[in-house]
């Protein structure tokens, strides 16, 4: 890690011990001494080469960056680490702990920051707790701004939507003047819809939903933006369906008006691979000429593991302009009884123009408590969350007539 910014401050041993600690699961073979070196000694010391690494926990947000290295501590001088911090480091972030174990002693090991032109230095003072030198595992942490991440997400989508290639990455942007080497890179996400930060202990089991792991050492660039690829899964199978949505505004007055809802393609599978973050999708297909074109943008939801994945897209995207289903809607009754009960006769017509035969699935989105369907020609069905739907698998050319009676009580 390379710094080019100064600061310094003294910190007292007792303002640690509320120091969080960070995920550290593997470790970086040391470089022979440089300037770009991470971590320098003052003094001459042999430190085990399978000893150092930099760990980093990246929220959206923030970083908490843990650094590990042996020092040599004695009562006869004062150890100077060499270390790089970022402009951004927060006050009060830095943290020191020897063996993993928070120093509980007050005068067991003082330290504080000062500059040294263009570094900063940790100065630690063993006092008279060391007869001889002897080197410790130091593990040094502190939290800085400057870092971000965020996930986006492409898609290849096969030419008869049978199948799908997904691409994950994470963005990673350093706005810090520091350089970040061979760092063992873990992403907590707190805005895919998994428990927030504050409220997850670091034991706690379902943390790990919201954690995201680099199988590889990444260099973070100082001022630059990485792209990192994290998933990559190619000939997924696809379940199709199309899907209409009724309700709503239908359940005003719209005698002698011209409605023409939109019907919906529905990819869905089942996510076999990871835990996937809340991140927009970017959905292409292939065409005649094997050139793939942007289809749409959208929203790909947080999924846990096996679980399944779904989204929506406009349905006449499949294929040119014209929707692959024929349908006019109309209704043909509208009374409204009281000022909080009003009833509605409907008619929807769907027509296969497809030379296969499709799937549509016709869901109403009134309130569940507060809407019914009187009576229907054909019947429906109801979720587990109350909502009313029919399934309806078309033959090509074939026609379906749906009549239905929908009420809704208004609060």
């Amino acid at each position: 890690m390379k710094n080019n910014h100064i600061f310094s401050f003294f910190l007292l041993l007792t303002s640690l011990l509320s120091a969080e600690t960070p995920l550290a699961k593997t470790m970086q073979e040391v470089k022979p001494q440089s300037q770009k070196k991470k971590i320098t000694l003052t003094r001459e010391a042999e430190i085990e080469r399978n000893e150092d690494f930099c760990a980093i926990e990246l929220y959206r947000d923030c970083a908490v960056v843990e650094l590990k290295t042996q020092i040599p501590l004695s009562s006869s001088h004062v150890t100077q680490v060499t270390q790089s911090f970022p402009t951004q480091m927060r006050d009060d972030s830095f943290h020191v702990t020897l063996d993993q174990v928070p120093l509980a002693v007050k005068h067991l090991l003082d330290f504080s920051i000062r500059e040294n032109g263009e570094q900063k230095n940790i100065l630690i003072n063993a006092n008279d707790q060391f007869e001889t030198e002897q080197k410790m595992k130091s593990y040094m942490t502190y939290t800085t701004d400057g870092l971000s991440w965020a996930p986006i997400y492409t898609a290849d989508l096969s030419s008869d939507c049978k199948s799908l290639n997904l691409n994950c990455w994470f963005t990673v942007n350093n706005e810090t003047n520091t350089l970040f080497e061979n760092v063992n890179l873990t992403l907590f996400d707190k805005n895919s819809g998994f428990i927030q930060i504050d409220d997850v202990n670091p034991s706690f089991e379902k943390r790990a939903e919201n954690l995201f792991s680099i199988e590889r050492p990444v260099t973070l660039l100082p001022m630059q933006q990485q792209r990192i690829m994290w998933l990559q899964e190619s000939n997924i199978p696809l379940k199709k369906e199309y899907v209409l949505s009724l309700g709503g505004v239908f359940l005003t007055d719209m005698i002698n008006s011209d409605v023409v809802p939109k019907i919906e393609t529905q990819l869905s599978w089942m996510n076999t691979f990871k835990n996937l973050p809340l991140a927009p999708i970017t959905l292409y297909q292939e065409s005649e000429g094997k050139h793939k074109s942007p289809l749409m943008q959208s929203t790909l939801n947080k999924t846990a593991f096996n679980m399944p994945v779904s989204f929506r897209m406009p349905a006449h995207l499949e294929n040119g302009d014209e929707q692959p289903i024929q349908l006019s809607y109309e209704q043909t009754e509208f009374q409204k009884f009281t000022e909080k009960l009003t009833e509605t006769a409907n008619r929807l017509i769907l027509k296969n123009t497809k030379s296969d035969p499709v799937t549509v699935t016709v869901y109403i989105d009134f309130p569940a408590k507060t809407g019914m369907i009187v009576r229907d020609s054909v019947a429906h069905q109801t979720d587990g969350q109350k909502k009313r739907y029919w399934v309806f698998t078309i033959k090509p050319g074939e026609k379906i007539d749906l009549k239905y009676r929908a009420r809704i009580t208004s609060n």
